[in-house]
């Protein structure tokens, strides 16, 4: 469904980090899962981080996805992004003091 040779999917808390990637197409609960776990500060081990990223992108790259799909993509893109920047002000107000 989202255009990857291997396509990736999240199950429930906790178990996050062991279920992506194990071959079940992604759905909008999976992302809806996964935007939850960024905004709680989820650990999210950098080997997963990098099979979220290609899938997002995937998705959000997919002529065959819904446009749910890729909406859902993108929020989670976006909302990544916004908290990268908060952490790298975090770390710039820090190391200001």
């Amino acid at each position: 469904m989202n255009g990857l040779s291997t396509n990736h999917s999240s199950s429930a808390v906790g178990t996050l980090t062991k279920s992506w990637g194990n071959g079940a197409p992604v759905t909008r609960s999976d992302l809806q899962l996964l935007r939850k776990a960024i905004r709680e500060g989820w650990d999210i081990p950098p080997d997963v981080l990098v099979d979220v990223l290609t899938t997002l992108r995937g998705i959000v790259n997919d002529g065959n996805a819904s446009d749910r799909l890729i909406n859902g993509a993108v929020k989670t893109l976006i909302l990544m992004d916004q908290m990268n920047a908060k952490a790298a002000r975090s770390r710039t107000t820090s190391q200001n003091r």
